[in-house]
């Protein structure tokens, strides 16, 4: 259970690494400007 968790929040991690790359033309999107 516990592994199951961290490895869910590598997922989110990871999936949020990867949209900020893609989004790098729009990299201030995440910082609300």
């Amino acid at each position: 259970m516990v592994s199951a968790y961290y490895a869910f929040r590598r997922m989110k991690v990871i999936l949020f690494y990867i949209d900020l790359r893609n989004a790098s033309k729009s990299k201030y999107k995440y910082l609300g400007k």
